[in-house]
């Protein structure tokens, strides 16, 4: 297509980001670069700072990317990727922002894209775990309930000191993951904090058991430690 239309700014922008997504990128650079001088520079921008940020070039990702944004301000994955690079870079302000705007506007986003917004808003100074915590249900309202989001949203509810909902969301991840003895330990991890020994004791021993008639492996192994630490403390 290039070669029967060799002024068309699109198809070098299109292929250099090919040539991106394979790592090749001098000639990524080329096109872009040609792609430049063949119109608004800014268009080009979106795959230029996906370029710059999976080579971790993260300042420059977020400069590509905020051209772009000014011609396309509402491109839910320039947004993304900005606010990934912005988190990348420690500029937590930029990267919440931009993830709420992002999760707006998104048609399908994925749980890791909320989980990424939560833990902007949980460091950002002033705003701190219920408004994180309000957004990681907002999350598994949209997408039903997600086993990443509900972790993340205990270890918030713990960093706060509500153990009784800490414990309430880590029974709702039962029917999914109770048939699992990480889940049976994560359970009585909670249990033994709160005071309720009967029931922790009871699942670890379940756990154990299950981790018997298991192959072992490293992470099972390491569960298993942790099973042993917490019966004898």
């Amino acid at each position: 297509m290039i070669e029967e239309h060799p002024g068309e700014q699109a198809l070098y922008i299109k292929r250099g980001g090919l040539y991106s997504h394979q790592s090749q990128w001098s000639m990524a650079l080329a096109d872009f670069t040609l792609a430049q001088s063949l119109g608004d520079p800014a268009r080009v921008g979106f795959e230029v700072g996906l370029m710059h940020y999976r080579l971790g070039e993260f300042p420059a990702a977020l400069k590509a990317l905020s051209r772009y944004l000014e011609l396309y301000p509402a491109d839910s994955a320039a947004l993304l990727y900005r606010a990934r690079a912005a988190q990348e870079a420690g500029i937590n302000e930029t990267a919440l922002a931009d993830y709420r705007l992002y999760l707006e506007l998104a048609a399908a986003p994925q749980p890791g894209d909320f989980l990424a917004a939560a833990r902007s808003m949980a460091a950002e100074p002033g705003v701190g775990s219920g408004p994180a915590l309000e957004l990681l249900d907002q999350g598994m309202a949209r997408l039903g309930l997600q086993a990443q989001l509900q972790r993340y949203a205990i270890e918030l509810e713990l960093q706060r000191g509500e153990l009784p909902l800490a414990v309430e969301r880590c029974r709702t991840l039962e029917d999914g993951l109770g048939a699992s003895p990480l889940w049976k330990v994560e359970m009585a991890e909670l249990l033994l904090l709160a005071e309720q020994p009967v029931e922790a004791n009871t699942l670890l021993l379940q756990a154990e058991a299950q981790l018997n008639s298991l192959k072992q492996t490293p992470a099972r192994r390491e569960l298993r430690g942790k099973i042993q630490q917490l019966t004898t403390t």
